[in-house]
């Protein structure tokens, strides 16, 4: 999963510093209307983008919602965690291994399989960065359950509050995502 994350980084930040800037053309020094007017035109979306999103998106939003329920029920999990280690007991991690294993393996899945279609400005980029963030959040828990194992538990609350803040910026990222393409169809 490491190497298809590093790998999945790379294409996120080849479509940041070069995708971006081909959807976004610097603002002319024309009129003030003019940026709009292009923006406009821009956002209306061309038909063949079009037609690629609509065959996207079944599966594709299916796929967000799934991710979102399992984004769900893993940061409920750390919250209890990050609770019990800060009450100084020593809580049971089991489940909160097995939901944010399945957030990441989820996330895997829609960097391999279900990415929306490039046309669509900033929308595979917002995607793939909440994908990594789902992915990291992982390790992080892994690290705070070897970390309760020594029973390091300023270690583990840190790890426990940074797999918290990495689903939230998945679940962010997926929300931007979801404004890409309606900005796209509109």
């Amino acid at each position: 999963m490491n190497k298809q994350i590093t790998a999945a980084a790379m294409a996120a930040a080849t479509l940041l510093a070069t995708g971006c800037a081909s959807h976004h053309p610097p603002a002319s020094p024309g009129p003030a209307g003019a940026t709009k007017a292009s923006t406009a035109a821009h956002t209306a979306g061309n038909p063949a983008c079009m037609a690629q999103l609509s065959a996207w998106r079944p599966a594709g939003e299916r796929f967000d919602r799934t991710l979102l329920r399992d984004a769900g029920a893993a940061e409920s999990d750390l919250r209890s965690l990050i609770t019990q280690v800060g009450q100084g007991a020593q809580p049971s991690i089991g489940a909160a291994l097995t939901d944010t294993g399945t957030l990441a393996s989820a996330a895997e899945q829609m960097l391999d399989r279900h990415l929306p279609p490039s046309c669509v400005p900033h929308m595979r980029a917002a995607l793939t960065a909440a994908m990594l963030s789902f992915g990291k959040q992982a390790t992080d828990m892994n690290n705070a359950s070897l970390a309760l194992n020594d029973w390091n538990a300023q270690g583990a609350e840190r790890l426990l509050k940074t797999a918290s803040h990495d689903i939230t910026a998945g679940t962010t990222g997926i929300s931007q995502a979801t404004a890409d393409s309606n900005n796209y169809q509109s």
